[in-house]
């Protein structure tokens, strides 16, 4: 079943596919080299074989979220999931991130994970607000039903956020100086 639903998505979202039509070269190389890079990374093959069980989706995330930490080299990824897969491929991707397991408290942070969800709203909102201008959000869950469609929809109205990118399964939020857009991007 997850199987046809993925070749479903794939084909509505097609067009908005590595990149194509997207002008700002920041964005054109994060689309092409961090969410729709295709190549084995160094630590896929063990982190596979440690995570046998994993299904599909979630090892499309888990090796979403190595390559984010590696991009963005951060200090500090608060979680909000708390699954072990993700702290352990995002630990792979960045050695010197310290994955902190969060349930309420909000500090300084580089990277947010987190899943939207009508309890989750309120932490979603202080995050944003208490964003640095080199702070990325991935916010999952934002077509799981239509409220959280509305949520993620009203959250792209925020006029702190920058950039954001739409992957059907996940939402990346940046909070630099760039020009506000959202990007629908086929993962």
């Amino acid at each position: 079943m997850y199987r046809l639903r993925s070749i479903f998505l794939w084909l509505r979202r097609c067009g908005y596919s590595r990149g194509f039509g997207v002008q700002s070269p920041s964005v054109y190389s994060f689309i092409r080299y961090v969410i729709n890079e295709h190549y084995p990374y160094y630590a896929y093959d063990d982190l596979k074989a440690k995570f046998s069980q994993v299904d599909p989706l979630s090892r499309k995330l888990s090796e979403l979220y190595f390559r984010v930490a590696n991009y963005s080299q951060a200090k500090t990824w608060l979680d909000f999931i708390g699954n072990e897969v993700y702290r352990s491929y995002i630990q792979c991707g960045c050695n010197h991130t310290d994955v902190s397991v969060c349930k309420i408290q909000i500090t300084d942070f580089d990277v947010a994970l987190i899943k939207l969800d009508e309890l989750s709203i309120d932490t979603v909102n202080c995050l944003i607000n208490n964003a640095a201008s080199t702070s990325i959000i991935l916010i999952e869950g934002i077509f799981d039903n239509s409220a959280n469609k509305r949520m993620w929809l009203n959250l792209l109205e925020n006029k702190k956020i920058s950039v954001s990118f739409d992957l059907y399964h996940v939402g990346i939020l940046f909070f630099d100086d760039r020009f506000k857009h959202n990007y629908i991007v086929n993962f």
